[in-house]
């Protein structure tokens, strides 16, 4: 999954999270973003040669900060796959999985992106990844 991530926001692979938008925010609860295709949550693919895969079980709590891959692709045994689209938690949240990374610094940016969202999670005004890359 993080080699994935990794790849997506570097676009290194002519794709990745450069302009995507915010589709999905709840005030203090999550962002969801990374639909790079159409933005609105039916798109996005992972850099590997399946455009999506099953994620890894890395038993990681989902509390505040952490970043998981949303799954999108469900299968018959209801587990979901994933490709690009990720969740940004902004408070503790049973049950997901796909955890794989923590935001290390601007998590009150991330507050302040989660308040652009109405009751059914849409956001209210256009939210846009202008840049990423790796952190060093």
């Amino acid at each position: 999954m993080a080699k994935n991530f990794g790849s997506l926001c570097t676009g290194e692979l002519g794709f990745g999270y450069k302009g995507c938008s915010i589709f999905q925010c709840w005030e203090n609860e999550s962002i969801i973003t990374g639909d790079f295709e159409l933005n609105n949550g039916r798109g996005g693919r992972s850099v590997f040669e399946d455009s999506f895969f099953m994620p890894d079980d890395t038993k990681i709590l989902a509390i505040r900060g952490s970043v998981g891959m949303r799954r999108s692709q469900k299968r018959h045994d209801n587990l979901g796959l994933v490709g690009s689209q990720f969740r940004i938690i902004l408070r503790e949240m049973r049950g997901f999985t796909g955890i794989f990374a923590f935001v290390v610094e601007g998590l009150d940016l991330v507050d302040k992106i989660s308040k652009a969202g109405d009751t059914a999670g849409k956001p209210t005004s256009n939210v846009i990844i202008v840049n990423c890359g790796k952190w060093q």
